[in-house]
């Protein structure tokens, strides 16, 4: 023990190594995610510029003190440029970075350290340096040379650089990881200013280098940096850059459905800003659907599709956040905006159940719905009228004008029932100029004054075509069902064509009922 010379402060410097080779095996161990190589290496060069410190300092022996030095120093001439790959790979701004622009960055510190590993033989880095018994204490003084003086200008270059990468990378996170900001920046100034104490001669604590102290408290700050932000866990500008600009809506919940975040697809479809829904419960967000929201957080994989906004449809479907093996921390809710698919779906659907040229029900649609209601109407015993129409004389205007004039009558007849008809009416195509109209809970006397009206709105205006006018008139069959007799949909349907059969023969343009 003669060899060494023991204080209190061999504590702290020993917290610091520990605390600094603590960080980067655990930093190591995550290093899978973004800049955690970089951090484990700062770590470890900042672990061994204390563990120098530490035996250069505390031991007695001249050799052991000088070799210290070098030890020293290869963490020192490290720290600074593994503190910028760390900030540039941390904070995505690392497209510079290759194996030339890190050998370019590395001339300084090489010719530094060489002139370190060779400072006895030469006045370059230190001009001077003695051994001196001070207090009791053996110790190395120096005095600076101008490789001393270009090496550090050029590490507080670097680190500078990396604090404005830093701030500027941290400015484009979200408000959450943005804090981060506060504590790393302390960690620069927590090092870099009893540093700068120590080699103006200012140092309060002399002859002990406050420098490698700092990483007791550093170190502090990033096991908290650990715990808030997942620092290592999570890359924050990776993840801002993913969660911003991703297509679909994402929103961020807490165990409780509070709002975490969300991205600016999900303000979008939600309507809301992040600034307004953060710490909001979800379901304030969305107080329509709340039971959908509920059924997709309650089972997870579960999809529901909702109408958020007029001509909008949305697919949405959760992922739990889970903390260990049972617990759930949170979850995230995605939107997926399918409104373009709706829209082709109800394309496809009406061209599958709608007559091409006039719009209205095609045949085939027309008996399914018809077979409905009958089989409805026939469980409740509700009246159901069917009105089979024909325009009258329809052959002679195609003989006469052409098809392209027959169907442009067609199409304008068809709009004009569906303006008379009631909403739950339903208008299909039965066969060229025969259309049908089924009319539930219509009784006889009901069902013929709404044959009246049809007949009368196409026989009072003449239909426009491109060669003017054309005047049509229309004959109407009538049949109400008869559940003693109307067994299928297809007898109701023939009675109400045997009653168009005696409008035409009574004349035309009239209303049959049977």
């Amino acid at each position: 023990m003669d060899n060494w010379q023991f204080t209190p402060y061999a504590f702290l410097y020993t917290a610091s190594v520990l605390t600094a080779i603590g960080l980067s095996i655990f930093a190591w161990g995550t290093r899978s995610v973004r800049g955690s190589r970089y951090f484990s290496l700062l770590t470890l060069s900042t672990g061994i510029w204390a563990f120098g410190h530490l035996i250069g300092f505390f031991h007695r022996n001249t050799l052991i003190k000088i070799l210290m030095i070098r030890v020293e120093y290869l963490g020192i001439i490290t720290t600074s440029m593994f503190w910028l790959l760390f900030v540039a790979s941390y904070t995505q701004f690392d497209q510079w970075v290759n194996k030339k622009s890190i050998a370019g960055l590395s001339i300084i510190p090489i010719v530094s350290y060489v002139l370190i590993l060779t400072f006895p033989w030469h006045n370059w880095f230190y001009l001077d340096y003695e051994f001196v018994v001070q207090e009791g204490l053996l110790l190395f003084r120096k005095t600076y040379g101008a490789g001393f003086y270009l090496w550090t200008s050029y590490a507080y270059v670097i680190v500078m650089t990396g604090v404005l990468i830093l701030i500027r990378g941290m400015l484009r996170m979200p408000r959450k990881y943005r804090w981060q900001i506060i504590p790393l920046t302390l960690v620069i100034i927590l090092i870099l200013t009893p540093n700068a104490l120590y080699i103006s001669n200012s140092n309060p604590i002399a002859p002990y280098d406050p420098t490698p102290l700092s990483f007791v408290l550093t170190g502090a700050i990033f096991f908290i940096l650990m715990k808030l932000y997942h620092f290592l866990d999570v890359v924050p500008v990776a993840y801002h850059l993913f969660f911003k600009h991703v297509q679909s809506g994402v929103i961020i919940t807490d165990e409780r459905k509070h709002i975490l975040d969300m991205n600016l697809a999900a303000e979008s479809y939600s309507g809301a800003r992040s600034s307004f829904a953060l710490g909001k419960n979800i379901f304030n967000l969305f107080p329509d659907h709340q039971t959908s929201i509920q059924k997709i957080i309650d089972s997870p994989g579960t999809i529901v599709e909702l109408q958020i906004h007029p001509g909008r449809w949305y697919e949405l479907q959760s992922t739990n956040i889970q903390k260990g093996q049972e617990a759930i921390e949170g979850h995230i809710i995605m939107f997926y905006d399918i409104s373009d698919r709706k829209m082709a779906e109800d394309e496809l659907r009406k061209q599958a159940n709608t007559d091409s040229l006039t719009g209205a029900l095609n045949r085939r649609h027309l008996f399914g719905q018809a077979e409905r209601l009958f089989q409805q109407s026939k469980r409740y015993q509700h009246d159901l009228t069917v009105l089979m129409i024909d325009l009258d004389h329809f052959k002679h205007i195609n003989d006469r004008h052409g098809h392209t004039i027959g169907d442009q009558v067609l199409i304008e007849l068809v709009q004009r029932l569906q303006k008379k008809i009631r909403l739950p009416d339903i208008l299909g195509r039965y066969g060229g100029e025969e259309f049908v109209i089924l009319m539930p809970e219509t009784p006889p006397e009901s069902a013929r004054n709404a044959g009246e009206r049809l007949r009368k709105a196409v026989d009072k205006t003449p239909i426009q075509t491109e060669i003017g006018p054309v005047k049509l008139t229309i004959s109407v069959g009538i049949a109400t069902s008869n559940f003693e007799t109307d067994t299928t949909i297809d007898q109701l349907i023939d009675r109400a064509d045997q009653a168009l059969y005696q409008a035409k023969q009574a004349g035309r343009n009239r209303v049959s009922a049977k």
